[in-house]
């Protein structure tokens, strides 16, 4: 066989050979999936969630299935994958990294896989499955910090680095070796990558719920085919003209860091359900609705100071025609916040996305690029996603300007995760779980040990059953 990628052969070294995780990675996965399992408990009632979740086939049953938290669903573990990923990104309130995409996306994969090799006899601890998100994590992360797929020069969607990431760490949690593992790899890059159409006007809509769901589960087949010995292939990031490289970057070389745990390290958690880049523009305007929320009326103008990275994402006007677009829209954030004092993703879907009180500020709301901002948002030693807004009135006075310059889930502000995690996973999960079941699995996450070294099939018990 012809010498493989420099590149596939790093991502194997690295999910076979790699570097332990460190213990403030591992401390922040736990948190991780604390965070996830809140947000797939507010997501089961959902609009639109519904038909999308459970067996393809309605009614089919698969004996000893991979089990979908806060459900009764036993599946297998692509389709698993599929709805336990689905459930977490749907409220688009899941964590995110410094330059954007969900890792947490993969966390479904992580589960069905670890889930799926204990029903058959194997002891595999949480742990491992902790072990195997931080890797996850660094995979995603990494690419999308080395190149933007998602830009317009390339079109794609960033959760190509989701698919990539959960196809060879799954491949290692499902018992493949090396040879396995590099692989399923290098089938997901063969897979190419989905377009950014979904994302954005006059294309935005629910798949944007989905597809790092779909991600996921496209990783556990190639997984689950590597490991079940399919073949793989020598250079699919470098063959010319038909690799990856040359079809997707024109010709740029994909050059990755060294991977370690950065990533895990370095997680944003969501405090407010909306697009990253919004994030502190949204605080912003929730800070400012003591002072604005009874003169609505009085309002003359709204400015908006950002960074040119929400600019190109997610100033928007015009008609939004559903919540997809609504969360994706920096003039909806902020009006929202300061109409509501709080954004839920609630405040996104009819009857209350149609308050005319949003159209009405949207319509005069301006969006300006601060450049000390936009220097923050790409210095490697700051990493801000800075706002600000200001509120001026019909009679000439202004609220000044309310600055946030890292959102409450950064790591600037680490010491807050911990409570604002657990008050998170409070609110969305008890549309699913009693307070006793909560109070257990909250007791649960704060003895790391005893987590760690809990079987997955036990630990999925306690969530599949009230």
């Amino acid at each position: 066989m012809a010498e493989r990628d420099e590149l596939l052969r790093k991502l194997t070294d690295y999910v076979c050979d790699g570097p332990a995780p460190s213990a403030a990675a591992m401390d922040t996965a736990r948190l991780c999936l604390l965070d996830a399992l809140g947000c797939l408990a507010g997501a089961l009632d959902a609009p639109d969630i519904g038909p999308i979740l459970g067996p393809l086939v309605p009614g089919t049953v698969v004996p000893l299935g991979c089990r979908v938290p806060g459900t009764a669903y036993e599946l297998d573990p692509v389709r698993a994958a599929f709805n336990t990923s689905a459930l977490i990104r749907w409220l688009d309130f899941s964590d995110t990294t410094q330059r954007g995409g969900h890792p947490s996306d993969g966390i479904g994969a992580l589960l069905a896989c670890a889930d799926h090799v204990g029903r058959r006899g194997a002891a595999v601890t949480m742990r491992e499955v902790f072990e195997a998100m931080v890797r996850t994590y660094e995979i995603q992360g990494v690419i999308a910090e080395t190149v933007k797929l998602d830009s317009p020069a390339v079109g794609l969607d960033a959760v190509f680095g989701v698919k990539l990431a959960c196809a060879g760490v799954s491949a290692r949690l499902l018992g493949g070796d090396r040879e396995e593992v590099a692989n399923a790899f290098s089938n997901a890059v063969m897979d190419g990558g989905t377009l950014n159409a979904y994302r954005q006007l006059p294309n935005t809509g629910t798949r944007k719920g989905w597809a790092g769901a779909d991600a996921a589960s496209r990783g556990v087949w190639f997984a689950m085919l590597a490991v079940a010995g399919e073949m793989g292939y020598p250079r699919p990031f470098t063959a010319t003209p038909w690799g990856f490289e040359s079809v997707m970057l024109d010709g740029k070389p994909l050059a990755l860091p060294p991977l370690g745990s950065s990533v895990m390290e370095n997680v944003i958690f969501k405090l407010v359900p909306c697009q990253r880049n919004g994030s502190t523009a949204a605080e912003a305007a929730i800070a400012l609705h003591p002072r604005v929320g009874a003169r609505l009326e009085q309002i003359r103008e709204i400015v908006v100071h950002t960074h040119s990275e929400a600019i190109e994402r997610i100033d928007k006007t015009g008609p939004l025609p559903n919540a997809a677009a609504r969360d994706h829209c920096l003039q909806f954030i902020v009006a929202a916040g300061l109409v509501f004092g709080e954004i839920t993703s609630e405040h996104y879907h009819e009857p209350l996305a149609l308050d005319p009180r949003i159209e009405r500020l949207r319509s005069i709301m301006r969006v300006v690029e601060e450049p000390a901002y936009t220097r923050g948002y790409f210095d490697r030693a700051i990493m801000s996603c800075a706002s600000a807004v200001e509120v001026a009135f019909t009679d000439g006075t202004k609220t000044g300007r309310i600055e946030v310059t890292h959102p409450a889930g950064d790591p600037q502000r680490r010491a807050d995760a911990l409570p604002n995690v657990r008050n998170k996973f409070n609110a969305l999960a008890r549309k699913r779980w009693s307070e006793e079941t909560r109070h257990s699995l909250l007791e649960l996450f704060e003895t790391p040990a005893r987590l760690g070294a809990m079987r997955v099939g036990e630990f999925l018990e306690r969530l599949t059953g009230d």
